[in-house]
């Protein structure tokens, strides 16, 4: 019996059991590490692509998609998409599947809201450069006096699965939370910012919690940036692109008291180490960043990509 031909992009070896699971409905072709040159050369074999955006290379454009002309579904285990010409894919007829809207399958995926608390944590305490100073062998706490989460402000950009986790890890510690959605209700317990100037005018730490989108490129920029307290700390587990990198170098080189925690940048998908953003932090220690582990948990990503198998052998089975 033919088994249709599906391109994996991304690693599942780790996963128990995944990839034998896929075995059984296609033939695998395995390019975890792929780039877009090689991508050119092949997607033109699968009638099913299998992805996700956290260690891609390059990005599924029109001019590749145009090549992929045996194309079923193109799933992705994310909710993110802009790793994809979503807008071209759809004109194709080409199905597409991504964890956006599988809501009772993300409202179990904690991992990135986790990560942003873990960035609020490492700032208040200082955390990370005080590891440092010990490496470097130092014994000095003095430069290292830090916060209580419960005397901070934090302001949360974002109030959908992750921006509402998060908010209340922080009001569990007791800090004073402060919302901007203005497409959501937001829940009593927390204050109400009606515009992004007041947010960034009275809290010590912000953490972004949206989707890339037209409206959120590029949202957080040198306007807004300006207006923060002193020794600010914005953190990023959503996309690269919803801040002006420059503008934040811009910030950061102002004020040595100003912090950016990212576990995304600009262009991740592209040569990574064409970021100015990546190159300033080996001279900035303001600006943390790591390599877009928010949802890469063992538990997440066992649950995230199992029910995208899952749902890539129910369109197999209806074709």
């Amino acid at each position: 019996m033919h088994k249709p031909l599906l391109g994996v992009y991304t690693p599942i070896l780790h996963i128990p059991n995944l990839y034998e699971d896929l075995e059984k409905n296609f033939e695998i072709i395995y390019h975890p590490d792929s780039d877009y040159e090689n991508a050119l050369i092949n997607i033109n074999k699968f009638e099913y692509i299998f992805t996700n955006p956290n260690k891609l290379k390059f990005t599924f454009d029109k001019t590749l998609l145009q090549r992929a002309n045996k194309l079923k579904v193109f799933a992705t285990a994310s909710t993110g998409e802009n790793h994809v010409d979503l807008e071209y894919l759809r004109s194709t007829g080409v199905k597409f599947i991504s964890l956006k809207e599988r809501k009772d399958v993300i409202k179990n995926l904690t991992s990135t809201a986790e990560l942003a608390f873990l960035f609020l944590l490492s700032y208040a305490r200082k955390f990370i450069p005080a590891i440092e100073s010990v490496k470097n062998k130092e014994w000095d706490y003095e430069k290292f006096i830090g916060e209580r989460i419960q005397d901070l402000s934090i302001g949360v950009i974002g109030y959908g699965r992750l921006g509402q986790l998060f908010s209340h890890y922080c009001k569990s510690f007791g800090a004073t939370v402060g919302v901007y959605d203005p497409y959501r209700n937001i829940d009593s317990k927390f204050i109400t910012f009606k515009n992004l100037n007041d947010l960034f005018s009275n809290c010590n730490a912000i953490s972004l919690h949206v989707h890339l989108s037209k409206e959120t490129e590029e949202l957080i920029n040198s306007t807004l940036l300006n207006l923060t307290m002193e020794n600010c700390a914005l953190i990023n587990t959503s996309r690269g692109r919803i801040v002006n990198e420059p503008n934040i170098i811009e910030w950061l080189e102002k004020s040595g008291g100003h912090y950016y925690f990212a576990d995304v940048l600009q262009d991740e998908n592209g040569n990574i180490y064409n970021s100015k953003l990546l190159e300033k932090s080996h001279l900035l220690s303001q600006a943390i960043i790591t390599p877009h582990i928010g949802g890469m948990t063992y538990q997440g990503q066992n649950i995230a990509y199992r029910d995208i198998a899952k749902l890539l052998v129910e369109e197999l089975q209806k074709n």
